[in-house]
Formats: structure tokens, sequence, C-alpha cells
């Protein structure tokens, strides 16, 4: 279900038809979305989307050329005050390098009119979490430490909305769970959290909504639960005899599906083809199944391709799907006996075509076949790419198939696009 949009009382950023150009390029095309108090949303887009310029024109740091946006409540233009209870996390960090850690967080203490001490303290408090030395210069830190020092300024203040950019860029997997427990304790304090991040999986853990935003317009937002499900499984099945791809034919949600070696198949299984795929796999002997969730990226992928890849993807997907006919054994012609088996249900074991009859061979298995597996009873099936198989030899029959202080000698570093990043 699409994100609810509507700018309220309850909402603490709101964007309604935002737009903003660099010269003849639009970096962000009349979007609009309303992240609510308490909310934990993700905003997310391959390079390039107009993620970071939405985040600036959030924060004052552009100025919009349409739309509005309400911070906390507020008017960006009349916001200037709420911004002291904003934490900023900047995908690119502009940190004075001959300065300590402790003298960021005196100055940004002073630039919120907060209590210098109460503040440090925190602060201090924060950085032990993450083993930084807030006393050494920042030209000194490696990058995971200026990281660090960004993370500490940013929630010192306790604030009500938490923006944060990348957050976890260098830092290791210890300081990242830190970080994940300081945000975890933010929101159960009530604040909002607006996460832009390239790690999907951290923004499956602490993203309950997420908007994607694609070459600066937005075309998706819902809630995570829902994106996730468009997520593909991996099917890699083994069974105890020769198989086909066909087997798999005529499942809904199952595409891509590929054979690695007599006995084996692999394929895409969505969401909604799960439980029709394992009922196709029951009528068959397995050896070995294995269905995982594909990384988190690819239920964004289709987000990110252009059009004409989406177009591909469609079309080997509908290639994959036939219509049913009436049950039999796929490229074998059936006995009345093995069709009566066939009509109970009954798997046809090891049957083999000999002179127009069905023979049992040992060790091979053939698969009961139900009506919606194939296309038409005289037409041979397609694979997944819409091609012929190639027919099988007249002498040999298989059986079927079964993711302020700014220092002479060191300046802050100019930020990439107009407008900077602040904290």
């Amino acid at each position: 279900m699409p994100g609810d949009r509507t700018v309220n009382s309850e909402t603490i950023i709101g964007i309604e038809h935002l737009n903003k150009w660099y010269g003849n390029v639009q970096a962000v095309k009349d979007v609009s979305l309303a992240v609510g108090k308490g909310e934990t949303f993700g905003f997310l887009g391959p390079n390039g989307a107009g993620k970071t310029t939405t985040i600036r024109c959030i924060l004052g740091l552009l100025r919009p050329d349409s739309g509005q946006v309400r911070v906390l409540g507020k008017n960006l233009r009349r916001a200037s005050g709420e911004l002291r209870r904003v934490g900023y996390v900047p995908g690119e960090l502009a940190l004075m390098g001959n300065v300590t850690g402790e003298w960021h967080v005196h100055y940004i203490e002073g630039l919120r009119g907060t209590d210098d001490m109460v503040g440090f303290d925190r602060a201090k408090g924060l950085a032990d979490q993450l083993d930084l030395n807030l006393s050494k210069k920042v030209r000194t830190l490696s990058k995971g430490n200026k990281q660090k020092l960004a993370l500490v300024l940013a929630l010192m203040d306790e604030p009500d909305l938490l923006i944060l950019d990348e957050p976890t860029s260098g830092l290791d997997p210890l300081n990242q769970e830190t970080v994940f427990d300081m945000i975890s304790e933010r929101v159960g304090a009530g604040a909002t959290v607006f996460l832009s991040s390239h790690v999907l999986s951290e923004v499956e853990r602490v993203c309950k909504r997420v908007a994607i935003l694609r070459e600066g317009v937005l075309v998706d937002d819902e809630a995570m639960e829902a994106l996730l499900g468009k997520r593909l499984r991996e099917l890699r099945v083994s069974f105890d005899a020769t198989v086909r791809p066909n087997l798999l034919y005529g499942i809904e949600g199952v595409i891509n599906i590929r054979q690695v070696d007599d006995v084996t198949l692999t394929a895409e299984v969505r969401q909604w083809g799960v439980d029709a795929l394992l009922k196709r796999l029951a009528l068959c002997t397995v050896t070995d199944c294995a269905l995982e969730k594909t990384r988190l990226e690819d239920a964004f992928l289709h987000f990110y391709r252009d059009d004409d890849e989406i177009t591909a993807a469609a079309t080997v997907e509908q290639d994959a799907k036939v219509q049913p006919i009436e049950p039999s054994v796929l490229s074998l012609a059936p006995t009345a006996e093995v069709a009566r088996d066939l009509s109970a249900g009954e798997p046809a074991i090891g049957a083999e075509v000999v002179d127009g009859e069905l023979e049992p061979e040992a060790g091979e298995v053939v698969a009961v076949v139900k009506p919606e597996m194939v296309t038409d009873p005289t037409a041979v099936p397609t694979s997944e790419t819409g091609t012929d198989p190639e027919p099988e030899p007249e002498t040999e029959h298989t059986a079927i198939p079964m993711p302020p202080i700014s220092p002479s000698d060191d300046a802050p570093e100019e930020p990439s696009e107009k407008g900077g990043d602040a904290r």
C-alpha cells in the first residue's frame, strides 16, 4: 500500500510538490511525501537519483525552486529554531581537521544554544560507546573515527528528528551494531528517523516504511513488509532420477528455470509462487532442496532498472507461463494402465516408451503432470527463454522432470553540491 503523503499536525517531515533544478537539469521532480512522528523512514534510490538534494532541501541548505517543505510542524522558512531539534549525519563529512573532537562538541553546543556541559557529558558517553577519543585532532582520525564523531554530534542533544545519510559508512560490524542500538534508543524515546543508505540490510533492520527515488521521481512509497514480499527466492532442487525443466512450467511466480545437470534444477520464485511450487515438487522424489531469499538488493532492482531492462525481465517471466491441458505424462504416451494411475493422482514409476508402449526401467521416474503444466497436448513445452528445447533422440527417452573557528592552515572540505552540509 502506498504511504500516506498527506501533511498534517502529526507530520515531522512534510514535502509537497518539491522541484529543484541545477541549470538545465531537474534533480527533484514534483516529490511529495510525509513522515509521521516516531516513524522510521527509509529513503532509497540509485546514485544521482536526487536523494541528497532532497535532504538538503529539507534542512534548508538548498532552496527549492517550487513546492513546500515543513519540518517538525513548521514551514521551513520559519523553522530555524526547530532545526536545533534535528540531528544530521551528512553523506560527505566536512569537519575541521586541525581541531579536536571536543572542540566540535563545544562548537555545536554553542550553535544550538544548549547547556554546554550537559551536552558534553552526553557526547562523552556516546564517544565511549563507540570507542572514540575526542581529544585527538580530526586530521589524525581514520575514516571510521570521523564517522563516529559525526554520529556523536548528531545524537548528543537527543534530537526529535534524525536525518542520517549513510550513517554506518566506514564502520566495522561491531560499531555498526552500537549505532543501531543508539538509533533504537532514540526511536524508543519517540524520535523520528529519516535514513538514506545503500546498505539495504540496515534499511530493512531500521525502517518500517520506504520511499524510492529514481531520476528525481518518487516511484514507490510503501511499508517495508510489502516491499520485502517482492523479493525473489532462489530454488535449487535435486531428484532421484533424470528431470527436465518443464517439470516447473506453468507455476505462477516461478521464473528463470535452469537445468544444472541431469537431476538438478534451479529457478527463481516469487513469494506467491512458493505454495504451488512445493505442491508440484511433492509429486516427485526430492533428494535435496534449498529455497533461499535472494539479496535484499534484488527487491529494489525493479525500481533501479531502466524501462528496457524491466520490459526484458517481464518477457522472460511471461515466457515461463503456460496454459492448462488434460493430465498426461510429459513427452510420453501413457498406456491405459498408466492413464488410470494418473487419473488417480499417482505417479507412474520407471516408465519408458518402447515400441509405443510404456515399460518400466530401473532407476527412472516419470512425473505426474497436472492440467496446468503445459500449453497444449500436442505442443512441445518451451523453455523459460521462449525457445523450443532440443528434441530427444528417437532411440533414447529420458524420464520427465520431476539475491566558529576555522584555523587558517586547515579549512573545511568543500561540499560536492551547492549548499554544503551542516550539523
